[in-house]
């Protein structure tokens, strides 16, 4: 038995991700219903993979509801370039954030690749979310042939011959992802690159390359951060039709939010539906790009949030319906990343983020169901919004959120 392997299982879904506890990278592997969809999910410089690195620190701990892994690490070879990866376990998804440390004088003499991974098995299709707002779309997979969708896709989602997902996706740094690492001569237009074969999908996720010319490659020494996602199937958490209750659709244009007034006049056990296209927010929460709020806004979280709390103290138990308006889009207000410029951004994880909480908050006295349009409902991460986190520690406080 290999006492470094740390599992981690969601208690009522049949999902198992794999880490080993003396390595700074990871997951090795995700499985669900004993099927691995993913393994060695990686980071590169160059030659240098993350499985070569010396960890400095590596923990895992529940916060918030999820398991969080976390990890810092460095490679024992010239300029030492270090790396340090948050990923919060939650229902049927894992949000990454990777920090690279790049020293001065460290060149790159081939590419960048944040969250790479080989996808074991038969995969048939990838649905393709492109980043430039065009109609998602299914692509075949054929063996023996290779793929590249540049500029990066928002999110893909793989399906194999037994009908189970996966889903890579981009964070809600876009902008990041665009610029890559800085310099010049790089060729920062970020890409993703599938070698397809009988038995494995080779996922490849480049940041930077270096085109291949004479010149040297000094990317601007300093951190850059990268946030994406992973989720899978789960149907054991897919979210249920609503319970068969008459459903009270409440008035959420008022400013302060639900008033004690429009709870009393529900009926009991309490059961409300929530229309977030029917929020009256200022205009600065909206999408720039899109028809809705974004989510990236903390205007925009903060009345949600109220709304949610606001349930929450009213009643210890309920059904909630939430029948629109929890879809992401793209945006470029930098307002909204706390940026004053340059930071076009899509809101995916920012919904994970806030469902998560809201499953917190809520707490296991309330039934919960989101309604996903499509093409949106082809999607795992948006499957199972209303589903249990799973790692709720005995006492643990409702409304705390997890670190970054």
């Amino acid at each position: 038995m290999n006492n470094t392997l740390h599992d981690i299982q969601h208690p009522t879904a049949n999902w198992l991700v794999q880490h080993a506890l003396d390595r700074a990278d990871g997951p090795l592997l995700i499985q669900e219903n004993g099927n691995t969809l993913l393994k060695n999910f990686h980071n590169r410089c160059d030659e240098l993979k993350d499985e070569l690195l010396i960890p400095d620190k590596v923990r895992v701990f529940r916060k918030a509801g999820a398991t969080v892994f976390n990890s810092d690490g460095h490679f024992p070879f010239g300029a030492e370039l270090s790396l340090r990866q948050n990923i919060r376990y939650a229902a049927n998804h894992a949000r990454v954030t990777t920090d690279l440390r790049w020293k001065k004088g460290t060149s790159l003499k081939q590419a960048v690749a944040i969250g790479s991974a080989e996808l074991p098995g038969q995969w048939t299709k990838v649905f393709v979310v492109p980043a430039d707002g065009s109609t998602p779309a299914w692509h075949t997979l054929t063996p023996g042939t290779t793929c590249r969708f540049t500029p990066l896709p928002l999110t893909l989602v793989f399906v194999n011959q037994r009908g189970q997902r996966l889903e890579i996706g981009t964070g809600g740094d876009l902008w990041r992802w665009q610029k890559g690492l800085s310099q010049q001569s790089l060729h920062n237009t970020a890409a993703v690159e599938l070698t397809v074969q009988t038995d494995n999908i080779l996922f490849q996720r480049l940041v930077s390359v270096n085109p291949g010319i004479e010149e040297e490659c000094l990317p601007e020494p300093r951190d850059y951060r990268f946030t994406s996602f992973l989720a899978w199937s789960a149907p054991a958490l897919q979210q249920q039709p609503a319970a068969p209750h008459e459903f009270t659709a409440l008035d959420i244009s008022g400013k302060e939010g639900l008033s004690r007034k429009q709870l009393l006049d529900c009926a009991s056990p309490l059961c409300v539906s929530l229309d977030f296209n029917w929020l009256e927010l200022p205009q600065q929460a909206r999408q720039t790009c899109g028809q809705g709020y974004c989510w990236e806004s903390k205007i925009t979280q903060r009345f949600v949030r109220r709304l949610i709390r606001q349930l929450a103290e009213f009643s210890v138990e309920g059904f909630l319906e939430i029948t629109g308006g929890m879809t992401p889009g793209l945006c470029d207000d930098p307002v909204h990343c706390s940026r004053k410029n340059n930071a076009l951004h899509w809101d995916l994880t920012a919904i994970l983020d806030l469902a998560a909480w809201m499953q917190q908050r809520l707490g296991n006295g309330w039934t919960t169901t989101v309604t996903q349009p499509a093409p949106w409902n082809e999607l795992p991460s948006l499957s199972c919004l209303a589903a249990p986190n799973g790692f709720r520690l005995p006492n643990e406080q409702n409304d705390e959120e997890a670190d970054d």
